[in-house]
């Protein structure tokens, strides 16, 4: 694990305490690295901080690196918090593996828990940012940031995000997760128009780095990367340090509702400023429901769709003694008093206004996700159980039924569920849904690649740093191209349902992986991004452009051009979608497999190369279901009549391609030397 802290001259002192806060509370972790980014700092400060650090790498002034002179003076000083970032990205680029956990401390952080709890705490994929906490007063002070505000965008947003404030003190991930994301970062305010109206004074107003990184988060990154609560980190500003005290019998941190954080980030000069005891107040420190304390017993929240549900019933009387629940009512559910009244485990129950998809239902429930906290969300659940259609004799949950009241629980913040029957349970880690992934990539282009065997016509390795979507055994290609697509995609029956685990085994952990909803319980997937698959195949045919339902194309390539769009890709390109399948006209004999009786084709049954390599088709033989491509060419004019009609482009750079649904477009014309 790589810790990363930066320091200039004036902040050696606060260097040194974060220093020694690390290798007292860093124990248990191997391979702990602490790296220290230096400005301008003296000889006698760094002779101080080689007597304490693990390591420290030197580098130059802020000023000395060139691609950050389109900051001008605008940072204030030579660390600031774009420098402190930036920083830490070239050298996470330049030191770090991708799988490796890396840390960025602010150097007014002290760690006062053991890290390794703080790091087994956290799930592997996390990007985590403290909270500041601002007293409600605050909100009706003269606030320069609204006034730059009005000239980009409509202010009201900003009254929120100034009594929860983000700040950069604390940041944990993978380091690929940290690459990525503050890449994107990097390049927004390098690039950014607003950067540069905002340089100016604005109303008397100097827009500074720390308001243009909260701005950079509220509009652009996904909110779903893990905020911490105020028990794991507190972020003290000036007046959020009268919510925290120092116990000395504890000889550690603590907030005055009885939390005990394991990293606290002293923000605005605050270091010195907390009180030693208690405070004793007639007016205490406010406890908004978000800064509760982490329950002591496994919590759980089980969504009640109907009271009398006897599989909820069991469930909960057969609950350890040492766990509790929280019910969430269902309108017209019916009246849980009666499961309260019996069962000592049932806590509570909120009830609903709306059902969980109903937009006006988001902020109630984000406020009882932030009381209860809970364990996971328990789906009690008598659903009918499919037979799945390519393993005939096996049967699974039909899970359709659920995707609205999980896709409300995600979108409160739920991310772990448990589908609770009488067979047993089912659990289901949620990191993604379209919804976290809304705009993500904004304005930049994409790449479509199907599997055709046109994709040994061209340099692949030109990819390796765009927007890749990928699907199938399209990882047959990684090890040749050097690189790895960005997100994969699978929706054919057959092949879901057949290949599942062969999936799981070859698609790269770090890839985002678009599925349909129904088959969780099929995958047990890193960075899972389940889809609502409408499999409506009967014209008209449709294209969706919201993250609450696709539809059916007969080709996991439309499936994914819907992803795109949602994604904010523009342009978007297309390459190995050959859109010919070289089959026999007349395979020796017709094969017949599932419960619909679909025709089946295998690699013996391709007058032709059907992909880019014949081990897609071949090595222990596949199955696969005959294509539809004159309904696939009917979907994809649907497609392009969608994008057309919202200002965007798909274009078609597959060489020698059949298809003609979309604009052509040369591919060595994407990349001018």
């Amino acid at each position: 694990m790589h810790i990363v802290s930066t320091m200039d001259d004036v902040g050696v002192g606060e260097y040194l305490t974060l220093v020694r806060s690390i290798r007292a509370h860093g124990g248990g972790i191997p391979r702990l690295k602490v790296i220290a980014l230096t400005g301008n700092v003296t000889a006698d400060s760094m002779k101080r901080v080689r007597q304490v650090a693990d390591e420290t790498r030197p580098f130059a002034t802020f000023a000395s690196y060139r691609r950050y002179d389109a900051f001008g003076d605008g940072l204030g000083h030579p660390l600031g918090k774009f420098a402190k970032l930036f920083f830490a990205l070239e050298y996470f680029n330049e030191n770090t593996p991708d799988d490796e956990m890396v840390m960025f401390l602010d150097p007014d952080v002290y760690v006062q828990r053991p890290l390794r709890q703080f790091v087994k705490f956290l799930d592997d994929d996390a990007l985590l940012f403290g909270h500041e906490i601002q007293h409600s007063h605050h909100m009706a002070r003269p606030n320069a940031r609204l006034k730059v505000a009005h000239y980009f965008d409509d202010p009201g947003g900003w009254w929120a995000t100034y009594v929860t404030e983000i700040n950069t003190g604390v940041i944990l991930g993978r380091a690929a997760t940290f690459k990525r994301i503050m890449g994107d970062f990097e390049n927004f305010v390098l690039k950014s128009d607003y950067f540069k109206k905002a340089m100016p004074r604005a109303g008397g107003a100097r827009w500074h780095d720390q308001d243009f990184f909260r701005y950079f988060y509220r509009k652009t990154m996904r909110t779903d990367i893990g905020v911490l609560d105020l028990e794991q980190i507190f972020t003290t500003t000036r007046g959020a340090a009268k919510c925290l005290y120092f116990d000395m019998k504890r000889n550690q941190y603590r907030t005055v509702w009885g939390a005990t954080p394991f990293v606290v980030h002293f923000a605005g000069g605050t270091l010195g400023k907390i009180p030693r005891k208690p405070p004793v107040d007639e007016t205490p420190a406010p406890t908004p429901p978000v800064l509760s304390a982490a329950p002591a017993t496994t919590h759980h929240l089980a969504y009640v769709a109907q009271a009398d549900d006897p599989v909820l019933e069991h469930w909960i009387a057969r609950l350890p003694r040492d766990e509790k629940v929280s019910l969430l009512v269902a309108p017209d559910a019916g009246d849980t008093d009666d499961l309260q009244r019996r069962y000592e485990g049932v806590s509570r129950s909120y009830a609903l206004a709306h059902p969980p998809e109903d937009d006006a239902s988001l902020d109630q429930l984000k406020a009882v996700m932030r009381e209860v906290r809970p364990h996971d969300v328990v789906l009690p659940s008598g659903l009918d159980a499919r037979e799945i259609e390519f393993l005939p004799g096996y049967r699974m949950p039909d899970l359709r039924p659920l995707y609205p009241a999980v896709r409300g629980l995600w979108r409160a913040g739920a991310r772990r569920f448990r589908l609770r029957t009488f067979a047993g349970s089912v659990d289901m880690d949620i990191p993604w849904l379209l919804d976290g992934l809304v705009n993500r990539h904004q304005g930049k282009r994409c790449f479509v690649v199907g599997n055709g065997p046109s994709l040994n016509d061209l340099d692949m390795g030109l990819l390796k740093n765009e927007i890749t979507f990928g699907s199938n055994r399209c990882y047959m290609g990684y090890e040749q191209w050097g690189y790895g697509f960005t997100y994969w995609g699978c929706m054919d029956r057959l092949q879901v349902e057949k290949y599942a685990l062969e999936y799981e085994r070859n698609v790269p952990e770090d890839c985002i992986k678009l599925f349909p909803f129904e088959y969780m319980p099929l995958f047990r997937f890193k960075n899972a991004c389940p889809v609502n698959l409408n499999y409506e195949w009967r014209p008209p045919y449709r294209f969706s452009g919201t993250p609450g339902e696709l539809f059916l194309g007969f080709t996991v390539t439309h499936m994914l051009l819907q992803t795109a769009v949602i994604m904010g890709c523009n342009p978007i390109y297309l390459i190995g979608v050959d859109h010919r399948y070289n089959l026999s006209s007349a395979p020796e004999k017709k094969r017949k497999i599932g419960k619909s009786n679909a025709e089946l084709w295998v690699a013996g049954d391709a007058a032709k190369p059907t992909h880019f390599t014949s081990q897609y088709t071949g090595g222990a033989p596949k199955e696969f279901v005959k294509p539809r491509p004159e309904r696939a060419e009917a979907c994809f004019e649907v497609a392009n009549t969608w994008v057309r009609d919202h200002s965007l482009k798909i274009l078609n750079a597959t060489p020698g391609t059949a298809l003609t649904a979309f604009p052509l477009v040369d591919f060595n014309s994407l990349f001018p030397k």
